[in-house]
């Protein structure tokens, strides 16, 4: 799905061949000001406006569960405030538990304990949606190993950036959840999620739709066709 107000949105082709072609399957949205547009995260989506006159939009989200990274001021708040605030917050610090526990729950070549985490983190999910939770464990394994490995400080300063940052709609809870894992958990967590990671790439950098300038390894908007959650759980007998 895309969102934008001109038809040039287009994307850079893989074989480079054809250099700009519009997005397969594509769903132009034609917002006008005080518009507005729902849609789940795991969608592409983008906004752009290829007019001269200058457009200010508002891109919020929505989760069931957040991260408040300064609470100082919810002691101002009134009773009732503050008790919503400390709902949230305690469902946030479940969430990073559970998070916790199913990464674990790998390390330990847990079958019926990874399954039974991703049911607590998402809910009714099916077997793609099961894929999906599973590539994001896999980018956690990989900034938890990356924050944890002797090398972090060597590190290009976006990818450091990236790996303590929080982003709770995807799991990423920066280093309230590192924190909880020692080195040697965290190559372990990343030998088994590492088969997902190399099935989530392709052997050339490629520009995503909507991001020409910022070329990645990483399918963009692809998931592995050939491997799924009961594969990746196998894959844990041949890991250290």
């Amino acid at each position: 799905m895309t969102a934008h107000s001109g038809e040039k949105c287009c994307y850079e082709h893989r074989s480079g061949a054809i250099p700009y072609i519009p997005f397969p399957g594509g769903v132009q949205t034609h917002l006008n000001a005080g518009d507005g547009v729902a849609y789940i995260l795991p969608i592409l989506h983008w906004g752009s406006n290829y007019s001269t006159k200058m457009r200010r939009t508002i891109h919020g989200g929505f989760s069931t569960f957040t991260q408040y990274q300064n609470q100082n001021y919810i002691k101002y708040l009134s009773t009732a405030a503050q008790e919503i605030f400390e709902r949230w917050i305690q469902r946030s610090e479940q969430m990073i538990t559970h998070t916790e526990s199913v990464l674990r729950a790998t390390i330990e070549k847990d079958v019926d304990a990874y399954h039974a985490g991703l049911e607590k983190l998402h809910p009714g999910r099916g077997e793609k949606g099961k894929m999906l939770s599973t590539v994001y464990l896999s980018k956690i394994a990989k900034r938890i190993y990356d924050c944890k490995g002797p090398d972090f400080d060597k590190l290009p300063q976006e990818t450091r950036d990236s790996t303590v940052r929080s982003h709770p709609i995807t799991l990423q809870w920066g280093l309230p959840l590192v924190d909880r894992f020692s080195f040697e958990e965290a190559r372990s967590l990343w030998d088994r999620f590492k088969p997902v990671d190399d099935r989530i790439q392709s052997g050339v950098e490629a520009a995503a739709p909507g991001y020409e300038n910022r070329p990645s390894r990483y399918h963009f908007n692809e998931m592995p066709t050939d491997f799924s959650v009961q594969d990746f759980t196998t894959s844990w007998r041949q890991s250290m």
